[in-house]
């Protein structure tokens, strides 16, 4: 398990989910999918009003917030790839 695993597990896997939506992140505003690393920082260490609030996370450091945020907008575009080219399954 890498450490953006680890950190997504204990912070954000119960609300999120271990796919990163969860039921408040399946009916975000327009354009929150488009987050970037840098976006999801800030959520992470100064919280958000998305239409849902959002807990904050001020006591991870700024290197567990920034890899955290990696690890879930690139688990993010992973998903959404998906959905647009599924894979036949055998």
């Amino acid at each position: 398990m890498t450490r953006g695993d680890q950190l997504y597990a204990y912070y954000c896997q119960e609300c999120h989910t271990y796919r990163g939506l969860g039921a408040q992140l399946q009916n975000l505003p327009p354009g929150v999918s488009q987050l970037q690393v840098h976006d999801v920082v800030l959520i992470v260490k100064h919280g958000a009003q998305l239409g849902h609030p959002m807990g904050t996370f001020p006591g991870l450091t700024d290197e567990q917030a920034f890899t955290v945020a990696e690890y879930a907008v690139a688990m993010r575009r992973q998903i959404r790839e998906q959905q647009l080219d599924p894979q036949p399954q055998d």
